[in-house]
């Protein structure tokens, strides 16, 4: 009977350590995410009377943008000159104070102020580097 306890015992600690190993990779997974999200910043652009401040900006895949206005008219912050929306990039699609807008694809982009097409700033977004 003894081969027979020392089997269980086996078995038992390798189905354990199985598990574990599991739950280990699921918790790893967990805080690489959390960690991804915790490193994606927002960046703050105001809108004045001068234009954008700062007019040209360079973020990373997954970082936000907030525009905020502080001019005396009114803004609409869009990349497309269409009175439609939604528009293929971004847009407030209405005037607003303020807008904010996820950045999750790499590339060039080309916003203004719809009501003032000559006020008109860059938002350069890079890929995340993987660790």
């Amino acid at each position: 009977m003894r081969p027979l306890k020392i089997f269980v015992f086996i078995a038992l600690a390798v189905i354990v350590s199985g598990c574990t190993s599991e739950v280990s990779e699921d918790a790893e997974k967990g805080l690489e995410a959390a960690s991804e999200a915790s490193e994606s910043e927002v960046f703050a652009v105001k809108y004045t009377g001068s234009g954008f401040a700062p007019e040209n900006i360079v973020i990373r895949e997954g970082d936000s943008v907030k525009w905020i206005d502080r001019s005396e008219g009114e803004f609409l912050i869009t990349t497309e000159y269409s009175d439609e929306c939604p528009v293929e990039g971004f847009s407030s699609c209405e005037n607003v104070e303020n807008f904010t807008h996820t950045f999750n694809e790499s590339g060039r982009y080309v916003y203004r102020n719809s009501h003032d097409i000559t006020d008109q700033a860059i938002v350069k977004v890079t890929e995340k580097k993987l660790r």
